[in-house]
């Protein structure tokens, strides 16, 4: 070499020719790191949205607000054939305690004829009906005409005794057995029992 000439120096590496950066390979991947921090969306999984949506209920699953109105109704009915019941059971324990007789399953259809009803006026006072209409083995069901005149010196009996006349029932509560016809009946016979003395009181007399 000449004197005061730079000192020869290797020349640079040459680019590289597969379209790779020549750059490092931990600036690289730092690089990569970064974009990939800054592009990336979070998702949300299927089971987490599906949990999401059975916390907190979907639109359809929210609880309509319940009518008032339809409660109360709803529950007057409700009291309303529970008053019902206690009166036909009423009637139906006074009838067959005082009468020593045990009545069917249906009630209402024991009554239509009034032979019983007959029976408990008597009960309540000896001979208020002179006469009752029975069925016979050779007749068990009276007929409509008969059964109409018994019911009818029930009623009439019900008032000579005294029992208040907006507490006596109608004919056909008697002869239609039908749930709130044997509850007006219960009523008429209750109040006509609230009359009954006992003989034992009337003999101490």
């Amino acid at each position: 070499p000449r004197a005061g000439a730079p000192p020869e120096t290797s020349p640079p590496p040459p680019p590289a020719t597969n379209g790779h950066s020549t750059s490092s390979p931990r600036h690289h991947q730092s690089y990569s790191s970064q974009a990939n921090q800054k592009t990336s969306i979070p998702s949300v999984s299927r089971a987490s949205a599906a949990t999401n949506r059975s916390r907190f209920g979907s639109s359809q699953s929210i609880p309509q607000p319940t009518n008032p109105s339809m409660n109360f109704t709803v529950r007057r009915e409700a009291d309303r054939a529970a008053i019902q019941d206690t009166h036909i059971h009423h009637l139906r324990h006074q009838i067959e305690t005082r009468l020593k007789v045990s009545l069917g399953d249906d009630l209402p259809s024991s009554l239509t004829d009034g032979v019983v009803l007959c029976h408990i006026a008597n009960h309540v006072s000896p001979r208020a009906v002179s006469s009752i209409h029975v069925p016979s083995p050779a007749v068990p069901k009276l007929s409509s005409t008969k059964c109409r005149r018994n019911v009818d010196n029930f009623l009439g009996a019900c008032r000579k005794i005294g029992v208040r006349e907006d507490l006596v029932c109608s004919v056909s509560d008697v002869m239609e057995p039908k749930r709130t016809n044997t509850v007006r009946v219960a009523i008429t016979v209750t109040e006509l029992l609230r009359h009954h003395v006992p003989r034992n009181n009337n003999s101490a007399v």
